[in-house]
């Protein structure tokens, strides 16, 4: 194989440069999505791959990047057909250079709407893909752009398996601090992937310019074998609505070369690069050798140990006491006297920690990571926000986690979060690049590297009110194999789910809280079995309100019933998850005064 032949003599490879941001560039008529260019303009990609060849890439890419079911919407026999064609244009003009193609994948979207692609169906997905290409016998496989390493081991390993002969490269994408979007940072990467025997080059493209990846790059310990860098020209500039690359080959070609004084081998362009990089970029190359000296590792100082911070609430799990966390209620305005005087009152009573929701049932509320903030410093307790996916891409989740950071809110709830109201959808608009698995995973993975000294405790919901309760525990099982510390369930009424609490054992292997929310009323009792999801109160419960009791009646009743609950679960879970309902704070009070102090009749 050629490039292998290339890479075998110590020489340096170089890739082509991008085709979709020079497809535009070229005309006038801009295409969102490059890849139907093998379709609907074959000549104007053929014309491009000559430009690439004739300026001295070694290696052209299929225009494939985004060519997947999902993203474009295909049939697999419409998408087979497009991904062999492009196959087909690349391989004719490489060709007669005599150079290689690479099968061009990227990653598939994670969510389509608020559903997530799950990890079995993404691999489906690739492995159709791969199967179109090895069927055309494609030598070169070029897995780009990726932000986790996730998927690599089992598509380099099929690769692999069909074709001992391939070679599979892997090429994942930093920001300018050295974190990919999903948070892994380079080293990480590199010690994941860099011992698969079955991936024979690993590195890292697109995101940012060529200097922010040089500096990326020489603070690294380069893995034995072969390695990648692919930057774009430059940083994107958004002029009138339209992303622009500097068109600085010269400055490009500068830096690149010190890539390969660093001991790359495998050099590239992607976003914003054209043809003129590449050339001056295969000329550079051609007449300036490695530099022979050795990198010297410049003396550094020491760096400080971290010394983890106590979370309170953390320990007290882990050494198995009974914990409560009692819920209040989000203020839907500025005004924060009311829930200051209920955090401090569940306080005294003797609740662990406070939980603010994230804008439940899609309604503002008060931004529950600065309440709990506030609340922590004036109150003095653990507190524990909410965050959800709908409100916020990936870029703003991340913004509000290092925030949580710097504010030392060492505890978070993960959720997907309800839908917007279906009369507000036309205004307002849902965000789900993740749900709660994948931000569960994020977390994690932030947890193993910026936030190491002081990670979050994470918890996940549980939701047991289901016919199907054994269906829900494998989502909660999934959930702690990401990342997840403990669960909080969706209150508890029916006597079903407090027997397979009772039965299964489940805080053998997990941490549970219960959710407990008393019934204020005969009206608030209706409503909560009529409009609000997840929750069914059995008619034995419904039956003990009626119309005519007195408030004092009916929170006494309702008191009764939380505690009736309370006393067949505590043994079975690890604390109880309270939540305040219609401000009734003095309830609440009650509960916690009693489970702290059992009467001694109990």
């Amino acid at each position: 194989m050629n490039l292998k032949n290339i890479l075998g003599r110590g020489d340096t490879l170089i890739l082509d440069g991008a085709m979709g941001t020079y497809y535009n560039l070229r005309n006038e008529l801009k295409m969102p999505v490059v890849d139907l260019a093998v379709l609907e303009n074959p000549n104007e990609v053929r014309a491009i791959y000559r430009e690439y060849l004739q300026a001295g890439a070694d290696v052209l890419n299929t225009n494939t990047f985004g060519s997947n079911s999902y993203k474009l919407k295909m049939s697999h026999p419409e998408l087979k057909q497009m991904l062999q064609s492009a196959y087909d244009l690349a391989a004719d003009e490489a060709r007669s250079y005599g150079k290689d193609v690479a099968a061009d994948i990227g990653p598939l979207p994670e969510m389509m709407g608020n559903e997530e692609i799950s990890f079995e169906e993404a691999l489906k997905e690739y492995y159709f893909i791969i199967d179109c290409f090895l069927e055309k016998n494609c030598q070169v496989f070029n897995f780009e752009t990726f932000s986790t390493p996730a998927y690599i081991h089992e598509l380099a390993s099929y690769i692999k398996h069909r074709n001992p002969e391939a070679f599979v490269m892997a090429s994942f994408t930093l920001s300018s601090n050295g974190y990919t979007v999903r948070d892994y940072s380079a080293e990480s990467i590199l010690e994941d992937v860099s011992g698969d025997s079955n991936v024979d080059s690993v590195g890292f493209n697109c995101g940012t310019g060529p200097t922010h990846l040089y500096h990326n790059m020489e603070k690294l310990t380069l893995p034995d074998g072969y390695f990648s860098v692919v930057p774009n020209a430059s940083y994107p500039e958004v002029i009138e609505g339209k992303i622009i690359y500097s068109q600085n080959p010269e400055y490009f070609t500068e830096i690149m070369l010190e890539m390969r004084d660093l001991g790359i081998q495998i050099l590239g362009g992607c976003c914003g690069t054209t043809p003129d990089h590449i050339r001056l970029l295969k000329r550079a190359i051609t007449k300036k050798k490695p530099s022979a000296e050795l990198k010297k590792e410049e003396s550094r100082p020491a760096e400080a140990v971290k010394q983890k911070k106590a979370n309170i609430f953390s320990q007290k799990l882990k050494n198995k006491q009974f914990v409560i966390a009692v819920e209040l209620p989000p203020p839907s305005d500025a005004d924060i006297k009311t829930v200051l005087d209920m955090a401090k009152r569940v306080k005294e009573a003797g609740a662990d920690i406070i939980t603010f929701s994230d804008s439940p049932l899609g309604r503002p509320r008060t931004n529950s990571l600065a309440l709990s903030a506030k609340i922590k410093r004036d109150i003095g307790i653990c507190t524990l926000p909410h965050l959800c996916c709908r409100d916020r891409n990936t870029i703003a989740l991340k913004s509000d986690l290092l925030g949580a950071y710097i504010e030392e809110l060492n505890n978070i709830l993960l959720l997907t979060g309800d839908p917007i109201p279906q009369a507000e959808r036309s205004e307002v608009a849902s965000i789900f690049d993740l749900n709660s698995f994948k931000l569960i995973e994020l977390v994690q993975s932030m947890n193993e590297s910026v936030f190491s000294d002081n990670p979050f405790q994470v918890g996940a919901a549980l939701n047991l009110n289901v016919k199907n309760i054994d269906r829900s525990v494998d989502r909660m099982k999934r959930k702690k194999s990401l990342g997840a510390d403990f669960f909080m369930t969706q209150p508890i009424y029916e006597q079903r789910v407090i027997d397979y609490l009772a039965d299964k054992g489940l805080n053998r292997d997990f941490t549970v809280l219960a959710g407990i929310m008393p019934i204020v009323n005969y009206k608030n009792a209706r409503f909560l079995n009529n409009e609000i999801p997840g929750i069914h109160l059995p008619k034995e419960i419904v039956s003990r309100f009626h119309g005519e009791q007195t408030r004092e009646e009916a929170e006494t009743c309702g008191i009764k019933i939380a505690m009736d609950t309370i006393d067949q679960i505590k043994d079975h879970v690890a604390g109880l998850y309270l939540v305040t309902p219609l401000n009734r704070i003095g309830m609440i009070e009650s509960i916690i005064r009693q489970v702290k102090n059992p009467s001694p009749t109990d």
